[in-house]
C-alpha cells in the first residue's frame, strides 16, 4: 500500500521518524559541495521513495523553496532513494550523500538522478543531501532589449500577462520583489508599480521610464523578462503563447534561474569576482544596492550585457 510521509510540521523524534533535508543548486564548478558560492534552483520537484521497515512503500515529493531547499519530515524507519527530476536546461552533476547514509547512482540520465540506500533507522536527521545540475549560461530566448519592450511585440506581452491589460499581477510581483526600485521605497514615488493593471505599467515603461532612464530600463526590463518566461508567473495560455510568438522560452523555472558569470563585478552584487549567479539573484542584489543609494554605472552596464545575450 501506498503511504506518504508528513511534511506538515516539525519533525517530532519519537524514536520512529526522522528527516532528510538539502538542496538543489547549480554546480558549476563540479566540485560536489553546495555552499555560498552556489546557486539554489527554486521549484524543482524532488521524490523520496522507499520502503519502511514493515514492507510499506513511502513516496513523498516536495518542490525546492526560493533558496533550493527541500525537507521531508516525519519519515518512518526504512530505506529510501532520492530522485530529482531536472529542469530544462540543465544536466546532471555531482550529487552529495549527506549526513546518515547513502550511494550515488551512476545509471541516472541527464533528466533525473539519485542518491540511493539511504537507511533510516528512527530519529535520523539526515541534512546536506545535496543535488547538484549543471545550470545553462543565458541564452537566446531568456531576455529582451529595452528596444523590444517598447515596441509593439513587447507591449503586447505584457497587456497579454495574466488575463490581460486590467490585471495587477506583474506590478505587484516587480513593487514586492525589487521595493526600492519599483515598489513603496523607491526613490521616484511615480516608480511604485505596486496595484498598476498591466497596461499602466507597459505604459509607464514606453512612456515614462524608456524615456527618461535608458539605465533603470536595463533592470526594468531583466525583470520583465524573467516574469514572462516563468510559467508559474506568466501563467495564463495567451501569455505563455504570445511570449513564445516572439522568441522567449516559457517553463519552469524560467530565465530566473539562468545563469551569468558577473566577472569582475561580485563586489556591486555582494558576491565575489567570477561568481556565477542567477538573473533573479542578481535583481534582488541590485534592489538592495538601490536601498544603499544610487546604483553604478557598471551595474547598469551587466544588466545591459545580460539583455543583449539574451534577446530573442
Amino acid at each position: 500500500r501506498l503511504i506518504s510521509a508528513d511534511n506538515n510540521g516539525p519533525s517530532a523524534c519519537n524514536g520512529t521518524s526522522s528527516s532528510v533535508t538539502g538542496f538543489v543548486y547549480v554546480n558549476e564548478d563540479n566540485t560536489g559541495t553546495f555552499d555560498q558560492n552556489n546557486v539554489g534552483l527554486p521549484r524543482v520537484n524532488v521524490t523520496l521513495s522507499g520502503y519502511d521497515t514493515s514492507g510499506n512503500f513511502v513516496k513523498e515529493t516536495v518542490v525546492t523553496a526560493s533558496d533550493g531547499s527541500y525537507t521531508f519530515k516525519n519519515l518512518p524507519a526504512g530505506t529510501y532513494q532520492l530522485t530529482e527530476y531536472i529542469p530544462n536546461g540543465y544536466m546532471a552533476s555531482t550529487d552529495n550523500v549527506g549526513t546518515v547514509n547513502g550511494s550515488t547512482d551512476g545509471t541516472f540520465s541527464a533528466c533525473d538522478q539519485a542518491i540511493e540506500q539511504i537507511v533510516l533507522t528512527g530519529c535520523n536527521d539526515g541534512i546536506n543531501y545535496d543535488l547538484g545540475v549543471i545550470g545553462n549560461c543565458v541564452s537566446k530566448g531568456d531576455t529582451a532589449t529595452i528596444g523590444f519592450w517598447q515596441n509593439k511585440n513587447g507591449q503586447a506581452i505584457i497587456n497579454n500577462l495574466n488575463g490581460g491589460s486590467s490585471a495587477t499581477n506583474l506590478g505587484n510581483w516587480l513593487a514586492t520583489t525589487l521595493p526600492n526600485l519599483f515598489g513603496a521605497s523607491a526613490t521616484n514615488t511615480a516608480d511604485n508599480l505596486a496595484g498598476m493593471t498591466n497596461a499602466q505599467v507597459a505604459s509607464f515603461y514606453k512612456n515614462t521610464l524608456f524615456k527618461t532612464d535608458k539605465n533603470l530600463s536595463q533592470i526594468f526590463t531583466t525583470a520583465v523578462s524573467v516574469y514572462v518566461t516563468d510559467s508559474l508567473l506568466n501563467n495564463t495560455t495567451s501569455g505563455q503563447n504570445l511570449a513564445t510568438k516572439y522568441g522567449f522560452h516559457v517553463d519552469l523555472p524560467g530565465s530566473g534561474a539562468a545563469t551569468y558569470d558577473i566577472g569582475g563585478n561580485g563586489g556591486l552584487f555582494g558576491v565575489s569576482n567570477n561568481s556565477t549567479t542567477t538573473l533573479f539573484q542578481l535583481l534582488v542584489a541590485a534592489d538592495a544596492q538601490a536601498a544603499q543609494g544610487s546604483l553604478s554605472q557598471s551595474v547598469y552596464s551587466v544588466f545591459d550585457a545580460i539583455n543583449n545575450k539574451g534577446d530573442v
